[in-house]
């Protein structure tokens, strides 16, 4: 019975996540007032550990970060948000659903439990990121074991670099070139 109660607890936070990610768009949608195409997004080049970014004058403002890359952390939160909100949803009915096979509903609950670890670590690495003093931070772990980050900065120097390369591998438990990090602003 317990055991039921937690799982629709975790159901119903994700669904609360889902919610608040998509207010958030919608507020962020709302008052973005550039027209910003993606065709004037600033440039990035990951080669052997060194990052350069050449920003379009268009792209950067006096007043901070492009809409384009505000909008880009919103949406790209609430996508990942509502994926894995959908693959929570499926995995726990099929881990609770009592017509399926057990060898099934053990390896719908594995995964299931491997999707909210990879949650926490993506937003254990995020906040760690952030408390280095950048404004936004959004970290994507791919199925090849490889971590994408995405930092709102103007640019990166090779310290950052290595501060956050430094962090992702320690946390997701990965080596440095399955690292790619890349700024937006």
């Amino acid at each position: 019975m317990k055991s039921i109660r937690k799982k629709q607890i975790v159901v119903l936070l994700l669904v609360v996540v889902v919610i608040a990610a998509g207010v958030l768009q919608y507020n962020y949608n709302r008052n973005l007032t550039s027209g910003v195409s993606d065709e004037d997004s600033g440039d990035t080049t990951y080669v052997d550990g060194n990052v350069q970014a050449q920003e379009s004058d268009e792209v950067s403002s006096k007043n901070g970060a492009s809409a384009e890359a505000n909008s880009f952390f919103a949406q790209a939160r609430l996508d990942r948000d509502i994926e894995l909100s959908k693959n929570s949803s499926y995995l726990k009915e099929m881990s609770t659903t009592a017509s399926a096979d057990k060898n099934i509903q053990n390896q719908a609950y594995e995964q299931f439990v491997s999707i909210l670890d990879e949650s926490e670590t993506v937003t254990r690495i995020e906040s760690m990121i952030m408390e280095k003093n950048f404004e936004d931070v959004f970290v994507a772990i791919g199925d090849d074991g490889s971590v994408d980050v995405v930092v709102k900065t103007p640019s990166l120097t090779q310290a950052e670099v290595a501060q956050i390369s430094d962090i992702v591998s320690r946390q997701a438990n990965v080596e440095i070139p399955m690292i790619h990090i890349r700024p937006i602003y």
